[in-house]
């Protein structure tokens, strides 16, 4: 059995692998801590081969916090996550990209 985790959520690393570094690669990909106990995740993504999907420029993400409350409604036990994002274009695949993250039911667990 497990407990529903309406705990906290925090980012513990990220991992991101350019597939096609022709077509896009990473300028930035990594975790920060803007504030004690408050993981930011920043993200630059160059684009070399525009427009894609009409995008036509880079892709930045800078500081995205996750907030405890954006999980609420979703019950999962506690423990270690990672959400994994395949990106692809063309019938191709372009980047990988891994996010882990722990969500745990007492802030004072680590």
């Amino acid at each position: 059995m497990y407990e529903s985790a309406y705990g906290f959520i925090k980012l513990t690393n990220i991992d991101c692998k350019a597939l096609d570094k022709p077509f896009a690669d990473f300028q930035n990909c990594r975790l920060r801590v803007p504030k004690r106990g408050v993981i930011a995740l920043w993200l630059h993504v160059k684009l070399f081969q525009i427009p894609v999907n009409n995008v036509s420029h880079d892709i930045i993400i800078t500081n995205l916090i996750l907030q405890d409350e954006m999980f609420n409604r979703i019950p999962v036990p506690a423990g270690e996550y990672m959400f994994k994002l395949m990106v692809g274009a063309y019938n191709e695949w372009k980047a990988d990209v891994k996010a882990y993250f722990s969500i745990r039911l007492n802030k004072r667990e680590r």
